[in-house]
C-alpha cells in the first residue's frame, strides 16, 4: 500500500466502528508514515500511539476511551504481542460510544490465535517490506518532499541520498541471512526518520559535518542499537565509513573523489527530481555487488531456500502429540529406519560398552577429552536406551510410556528428541544427529588415546569432530598458561597458515578440514569468488596457539570461525593475511566454518 494512501482509506473506506488493521511482514512498519499522515489530517494533539506489550492493556483502554469521546485517533502497535488481551479490546469497542471522527489503527504480524470476530470486523491492509533497492529508495523519496531536499546546500541533499541508500542497503541485505546479516534486524522507517533529521541538521551549513559524530549516533544509538552480533556491528560500521565521508560528497565546489556506489553519480544540484532520476534508472533486480556480497551468494540463497522448503514439508507432517496413542503399524513403518541406522552406526565399535577410568592426568587438554568422552557415552547410552525401548514396544515385549511416546513422536516428525538435545545441542534432523553423535564419539575416543600417549599435538586435528570445540580451545589456553607460567588473561589466540610463524609457541595445534564462505583462500591471500564457484571452499591447515598479547603478525585481518554455515555458534576469530583494511571481506560476509 502507498504510504500516503491512508487518506483515501480514511475518507472512503472506514467508519468509527471499524478498526483498521495493518498486517505487517518483518521489517515493514507503517507506524511512522501513519504518524506523519495523522499530523496532517488531525494534528498530533489528536493522535496517540501505544507500543503494546506486557502491562500496556490498562493504558490502552484508558486512551481508547478518551479518543472515542473526543474523536481522536489511536494506533496500537504490535498487537500480536498481546493476543490474550484482544478480547478485552473487542468488548471495549462494543460497549463504548464512539465519536464519528474516532479511528482505531492497529499493526500486527500474522498470528494464528488472533480473535476471529475482531479480525472479521477490521479493515485489513497488508503492508510488505519494499523488495529491492530501487523500490526501497522510491518509497523513501515519495515520503521526502522537494522542499525538504532543496532546503540547504547541495552536500546536504547528497548526504540525504547517501542515507536513503544506506537505509535501503541495510534493509535489503536481510534477504541474504545469515551471510548478509547473521539474523533479521528490524531496521524501520522510524530509524530513517530519526537519521534524516540528524543528517539534515548536521549538513545545513557550508562546512563539512563531523562525520565521527554521525557515525557514532547511527552506529550506537539508531541502527546499531538493534544489532547484538559483533560481526554484524562491524558490517554496519563499514557501510557508515564508506557512505558518509568527504570523498563522496561535494564541498565548496570540490567534486567527489569517490562514488557512493558503482555507477552512481550524485547530482550537483539540491533538487528532488535529480535524485529521483537516479533512482528510476536503477535496475529492477538488485546486483549483489551493490551490497558488497560475493558473486556466488545466490547459490547460497538457493540452498537455504531448499532447506526452508524441506522444513515446511516436515512441518506439514507434524502430528498432535498430546493424547497420541501407540500405533504398532505406524511406529514400525516410520521408526524402523532410525533403529536400523543406529544399529549400523554402532557395528564394529565398542563405545556403548566402554568404561572410562578416572583420569589421573593433570593436563587440561587430556582432562577435557576425558570429560568429553564421558558426556559422549552418556548421550549415546541415552539414545540407545530410548531406541531399544521403542524396539521393544513395537515387538510387544514392554509397555509404552509417555516419555517414549514423546521421543517417538519427535522422530516421526523428523525432529531430534528433546531428551537428546538436552545432552548436546546438535543437529535438529535426527538422522544427522545420530551420525554426528557416533562420528564425534569415535573421534574423541581416538584423541583421548593420543593425549594419554602424549602425541595429541603431533598431527592435525579436526575441530569439527569435537562436541565442544570452544571448550577445547579454552583447555588449550589453560595448558599453555601453565607451561609458560603466565596468567590466562595475558594470552590471545593466534592463527596462521604457516607453522614457522608460531615457532616460539609453547603449545600449538594444526586444525584441518576448515571451510570458507564469502571468498576464496589459498593460505596466503584472499580472493573474490565467481558466480559459478561452490558455496563453500576448502582451506589449508590452520595453525593455532595461545600467545602473549604482545605477539603480533603484520598485515592481518580477523574473520569469524563458526561451527556451521548457519553462523549460530561462533568458535573463534582467525587471523588472515590481507594487504588492505579488509572492508571488502567484511561486507562479503567472509567466514570460516568447521563443517560445510
Amino acid at each position: 500500500m502507498d504510504p500516503v494512501d491512508k487518506g483515501r482509506v480514511l475518507t472512503e473506506e472506514t467508519v468509527a466502528i471499524q478498526p483498521i488493521l495493518f498486517i505487517t511482514t518483518p521489517g515493514a512498519d507503517p507506524s511512522q508514515e501513519l504518524r506523519d499522515f495523522a499530523a496532517q489530517e488531525v494534528g498530533l494533539d489528536n493522535y496517540h500511539q501505544i507500543a503494546m506489550g506486557q502491562g500496556q492493556g490498562e493504558v490502552a483502554v484508558e486512551v481508547l476511551r478518551e479518543c472515542a469521546s473526543s474523536g481522536g485517533w489511536l494506533c496500537l502497535q504490535n498487537v500480536h504481542l498481546v493476543i490474550g488481551w484482544l478480547p478485552t479490546l473487542e468488548k471495549e469497542l462494543a460497549t463504548t460510544k464512539l465519536h464519528e471522527n474516532f479511528r482505531l489503527w492497529m499493526t500486527s504480524e500474522p498470528h494464528s490465535k488472533f480473535p476471529a470476530n475482531l479480525l472479521q470486523n477490521c479493515l485489513k491492509i497488508t503492508v510488505e517490506a519494499p523488495p529491492g533497492l530501487k523500490k526501497n529508495l522510491q518509497r523513501t523519496y515519495e515520503g521526502w518532499s522537494p522542499n525538504f531536499i532543496s532546503s540547504g546546500p547541495v552536500h546536504r541533499a547528497q548526504a540525504l541520498f547517501a542515507l536513503a541508500w544506506f537505509h535501503a542497503v541495510v534493509q535489503e541485505r536481510r534477504t541474504y541471512i545469515p551471510q548478509g546479516w547473521t539474523k533479521f534486524y528490524d531496521f524501520s522507517a522510524a530509524d530513517l526518520r530519526s537519521s534524516a533529521d540528524l543528517v539534515a541538521t548536521m549538513c545545513a551549513s557550508a562546512k563539512a559535518p563531523q562525520w565521527e559524530v554521525l557515525h557514532g549516533l547511527l552506529e550506537n544509538a539508531i541502527y546499531g542499537g538493534r544489532i547484538d552480533d559483533d560481526t554484524d556491528a562491524l558490517k554496519l560500521r563499514t557501510y557508515l565509513l564508506s557512505f558518509f565521508n568527504d570523498d563522496v560528497l561535494t564541498f565548496g565546489g570540490k567534486a567527489p573523489t569517490r562514488k557512493l556506489a558503482k555507477g552512481i553519480n550524485l547530482p550537483t544540484l539540491a533538487e528532488h527530481s535529480g535524485f529521483m532520476k537516479i533512482i528510476n534508472e536503477l535496475p529492477e533486480t538488485d546486483n549483489v555487488s551493490m551490497f558488497g556480497l560475493p558473486a556466488n551468494i545466490d547459490r547460497t540463497l538457493q540452498i537455504d531456500g531448499t532447506q526452508a522448503v524441506i522444513t515446511q514439508l516436515r512441518i506439514l507432517r507434524q502430528v498432535d502429540t498430546q493424547g497420541q496413542r501407540f500405533d504398532k503399524d505406524r511406529w514400525s513403518k516410520e521408526l524402523m529406519p532410525f533403529l536400523q541406522l543406529w544399529k549400523k552406526l554402532n557395528t564394529g565399535n565398542d563405545l556403548l560398552q566402554r568404561k572410562i577410568a578416572q583420569s589421573t592426568d593433570k593436563e587440561p587438554v587430556t582432562t577435557f577429552l576425558t570429560l568429553e568422552l564421558v558426556n559422549a557415552l552418556e548421550l549415546m547410552r541415552r539414545i540407545h536406551s530410548e531406541l531399544s525401548t521403542i524396539s521393544k514396544v513395537i515387538r510387544g515385549t514392554t509397555l509404552v510410556t509417555n516419555e517414549i511416546v514423546k521421543v517417538a513422536a519427535k522422530l516421526m516428525r523428523g525432529e531430534t528428541p528433546d531428551s537428546w538435545l538436552a545432552l548436546w545441542e546438535g543437529p535438529e534432523e535426527p538422522q544427522t544427529f545420530l551420525r554426528a553423535c557416533v562420528t564425534k564419539g569415535l573421534a574423541v575416543d581416538a584423541l583421548k588415546e593420543k593425549a594419554s600417549r602424549g602425541v595429541i599435538f603431533d598431527g592435525p586435528i579436526q575441530l569439527a569432530n569435537l562436541f565442544n570445540p570452544v571448550t577445547f580451545l579454552n583447555a588449550l589456553r589453560q595448558q599453555t598458561s601453565r607451561k609458560v607460567r603466565q596468567p590466562m588473561d595475558t594470552l590471545k589466540l593466534v592463527s596462521t597458515w604457516s607453522a614457522s610463524e608460531l615457532s616460539s609457541a609453547a603449545v600449538k595445534i594444526a586444525a584441518e578440514g576448515l571451510f570458507v564462505q564469502g571468498c576464496n583462500f589459498d593460505g596466503s591471500r584472499l580472493s573474490e569468488t565467481g558466480p559459478d564457484d561452490p558455496v563453500s571452499g576448502t582451506v589449508p591447515i590452520c595453525h593455532l596457539a595461545w600467545m602473549p598479547t604482545t605477539f603480533t603478525l603484520t598485515n592481518r585481518i580477523t574473520l569469524p570461525l563458526y561451527q556451521t554455515p548457519t553462523r549460530e555458534k561462533m568458535v573463534a576469530s582467525l587471523m588472515v593475511p590481507c594487504q588492505d583494511d579488509g572492508s571488502t571481506w567484511v561486507l562479503a560476509g567472509a567466514s570460516f566454518f568447521l563443517s560445510p
